[in-house]
């Protein structure tokens, strides 16, 4: 498992030294377009491949893992204190997809792998030893970067959010950011945000 990180990481600053800072997103014009002309695709999962292929370019790396988290984990893992963790890892493996329409089509197959096995067993840091790193205990897990869909965005969601997470409300209707300025440097995340709502229009192209 290789764990996609943020830009401007540092993954030194304590826990209790935790800023988090919220920035609501409105989609492009264009990429809203975009999507009504996909009616087979949920808006969340052209998001999800979007933000998938910005990582690739930002990261230089095609072949990585985030977390992620939605309702429906939550609702599954509710009572089960921690036998469960509430995100899991999502594979995202871009190599030689050379068009959106090839990453989307791989991004629904890793969607229907993951809702099939929608719970991860909170074991998974003794499993994969790799993620030590990222388990502030051996029984919590949180990704560096995130992708959340929830029930609803009238309220943020803070829990694991560890670095970066891109958070968007089951309905498509909300979106919005959610970083730890402990653990970025907020002039650069900004500036990676704004570019990726450039980068929405371009795919909208």
């Amino acid at each position: 498992m290789e764990p996609a990180v943020p830009p401007f990481w540092n993954d030194n600053s304590r826990l209790e030294n935790s800023q988090f800072v919220i920035l609501d997103l409105s989609l492009p014009f264009e990429f809203e377009a975009f999507v009504n002309t996909k009616s087979d695709c949920r808006k969340s999962d052209l998001l999800l491949t979007a933000f998938s292929a910005f990582l690739a370019r930002l990261t230089a790396n095609d072949n990585f893992d985030i977390g992620y988290s939605s309702f429906e984990i939550d609702e599954e893992t509710e009572g089960l204190g921690n036998l469960f963790s509430r995100q899991v890892p999502f594979r995202v493996d871009a190599g030689e997809l050379v068009t959106f329409a090839d990453l989307s089509e791989s991004i629904k197959e890793e969607m229907d792998l993951v809702k099939a096995n929608l719970t991860f067993s909170r074991d998974i840091v003794i499993r994969y030893p790799q993620l030590k790193s990222l388990s502030d205990t051996e029984e919590k897990l949180s990704f560096p970067i995130v992708f959340r869909e929830t029930a609803s965005l009238d309220k943020p969601n803070l829990l694991n959010v560890r670095g970066l997470t891109f958070e968007t409300s089951d309905d498509d209707s909300t979106h919005r950011w959610i970083y730890d300025a402990g653990k970025i440097q907020c002039e650069g995340i900004e500036r990676l945000i704004g570019n990726f709502s450039t980068f929405l229009k371009n795919i909208a192209q």
